[in-house]
């Protein structure tokens, strides 16, 4: 239990008084045998061999403050523990969150730590796919999370998230309005209050006129956003039922995307819509009218990730070499195979490449210690290695590939 660490940027979510009190009569109570029927939840990463917490923090503290030696988890297990932890980390904010032990502070900390540093739609997709939360609600906190003013009042308990919320997207109205206000020739540029000041002025004077003539079909009359042609409103408003965009950020949205593609041609209008609700709107409207007009950057080519198949198919490359004798190869693998078990793959990989180019005349924790240290390996050369038919014996040096011509790249 002493081996189970517990990561500092962790969702830590404290339960009442009395739910702690409750746990802790049960765990002495039971014993060991507590968390039998409900176990923590444990990363177990192999590169470092440390057990990382993802759920259960009270249930370890309880224990550790009685002095039980033991305590019932549920391991999963990675090969390099960035990824062990990381996956706590993400893991513990998920289950807390959709348990129901939503701490304001504790949450708006948390998105802080992981998502400040990324760009607003990758923090909102990995809030999505990782924190588990709606699409709409990790907009509005990411949003939060990126105003300094709003989240000090939050995280300082002198305002709720919710209201910081309502005041951020209250902003973003008031914003949207001034952008829409059109000024009459003559009329010199008006500061930000008098533009909202001659908002109003224009609502009140639009609503006088709209109840002396009824509009069409019934429908209150909207002022449209310049640049916001019936074409470029009909693919949006597709765009937000298809994604379910709430009615607070259609208008914002809408806005935005006839600010950027109010002056391009219908078809690219529809087409880079198109794409935006493609991406799940994780994506600029700014990014995809470059991507309609083909100015996409070029996609980076993933490198493979080496696996432990690869690391045995090459030191099996390696045996065969140096003629290593069949009947002992499986014997050899097998024994390599465990010794790289707790190793990350990559690392390994670049560990076999070391031996192999030093002729596999180096212990393999020899090749280990050099790979750790960055020591750079040229692609090995290999060399087809012809037998004997009558008696087995090789005709060509695994080494120099003599006679010469047989060598190969």
């Amino acid at each position: 239990m002493n081996r189970i660490i517990v990561s500092s940027n962790r969702y830590f979510s404290r339960p009442s008084k009395e739910v702690l009190e409750a746990l802790e009569k049960a765990l002495l109570k039971e014993g060991e045998s507590f968390t039998l029927s409900n176990p923590i939840i444990v990363n177990y990463a192999r590169d470092s061999g440390e057990y990382i917490l993802v759920d259960g923090f009270d249930r370890l503290q309880l224990h550790r403050k009685h002095g039980f030696k033991r305590i019932c988890c549920a391991i999963r297990e990675f090969d390099r523990h960035v990824d062990a932890r990381e996956d706590a980390e993400w893991g513990s904010f998920r289950i807390n969150v959709n348990r129901g032990q939503r701490d304001a502070k504790e949450i708006l900390s948390f998105v802080r730590k992981h998502t400040n540093a990324l760009p607003l739609r990758r923090a909102v997709k990995i809030l999505v796919e990782e924190g588990g939360l709606s699409r709409s609600y990790a907009y509005k906190l990411a949003s939060v999370a990126r105003d300094e003013k709003l989240s000090k009042s939050v995280l300082n308990g002198t305002l709720s998230l919710r209201k910081a919320i309502e005041i951020l997207e209250g902003k973003a109205k008031t914003a949207s309005h001034v952008r829409q206000i059109r000024e009459k020739p003559g009329e010199p540029i008006i500061s930000g209050k008098e533009a909202i000041s001659e908002t109003q002025k224009i609502a009140e004077n639009r609503g006088k006129r709209i109840s002396a003539e009824k509009p069409r079909r019934g429908r209150p009359r909207k002022e449209r956003a310049p640049g916001l042609t019936a074409s470029l409103r009909d693919s949006l408003e597709r765009a937000f039922n298809a994604l379910g965009v709430e009615e607070s950020a259609k208008e914002i949205l809408m806005s935005r995307a006839a600010e950027v593609l109010g002056d391009q041609p219908i078809e690219i209008q529809v087409e880079a819509v198109k794409r935006w609700r493609d991406a799940k709107g994780l994506m600029t409207f700014e990014e995809a009218l470059e991507y309609v007009k083909g100015a996409k950057p070029p996609e980076r080519p993933q490198k493979r990730k080496h696996t432990i198949r690869d690391v045995l198919r090459e030191v099996e490359l390696g045996l065969d070499s140096i003629g290593f004798p069949e009947e002992d190869k499986q014997d050899f693998l097998k024994q390599t195979k465990k010794f790289f078990k707790k190793v990350d793959p990559e690392l390994a990989f670049k560990a076999v490449r070391i031996w192999r180019s030093r002729g596999c005349n180096m212990a393999f924790i020899e090749a280990l210690e050099e790979a750790r240290k960055g020591v750079e390996v040229p692609e090995p050369e290999e060399h087809k290695v012809f037998r004997c038919p009558r008696c087995g014996e090789m005709l060509v040096c695994p080494s120099c590939g003599w006679p010469r011509g047989i060598k190969m790249r």
